[in-house]
């Protein structure tokens, strides 16, 4: 399985765009980005993960 993958990877937004990444906190996971990620996708390439251990990331890391 390949990283992106066992990160559960999310990415949005037009190829070409410059990128944002981002990265949540302790106990929690990409979903808390729903409803700030959407206002910057039409402009950016938005990048969304769980960490190890956090969201739906592959436990195993």
């Amino acid at each position: 399985m390949d990283l992106a993958s066992r990160l559960s990877v999310t990415v949005r937004g037009p190829v070409d765009a410059d990128p944002i990444v981002f990265v949540h906190g302790f106990g929690c996971g990409q979903h808390m980005w729903r409803h700030v990620a959407p206002a910057f996708e039409n402009d950016n390439r938005i990048v969304l993960f769980d960490l190890p251990g956090s969201g739906y990331s592959d436990l195993s890391l």
